[in-house]
């Protein structure tokens, strides 16, 4: 493989992937059941000014507006965040 062809698949690589992150980016909706509890939670994804992805929570039923999660990271075709201050995860 040139030089060439190697940039190239890297290029369209990285399209690939952005096109993915980009799609999940929004606001999305689910319900949390722990303890004996259903909680409404949505989830807001964003591209920060470097492009990074960053997160932020709202629980409705507990007056909860804009929690930031820890830590937002796509790893291959996985995005992960982590909420320490609740400690909890998404996968």
């Amino acid at each position: 493989m040139n030089k060439n062809t190697a940039i190239a698949l890297i290029l369209c690589f990285i399209k690939v992937v952005a096109m993915g992150q980009d799609q999940a980016l929004g606001h999305w909706s689910g319900i949390l059941t722990a303890g004996g509890q259903r909680l409404e939670m949505r989830l807001h994804l964003a591209k920060g000014k470097n492009q990074e992805i960053l997160s932020n929570w709202d629980v409705p039923a507990q007056k909860v507006k804009g929690l930031p999660s820890s830590k937002t990271e796509w790893v291959e075709q996985e995005l992960r965040i982590e909420l320490k201050q609740i400690n909890a995860g998404f996968n």
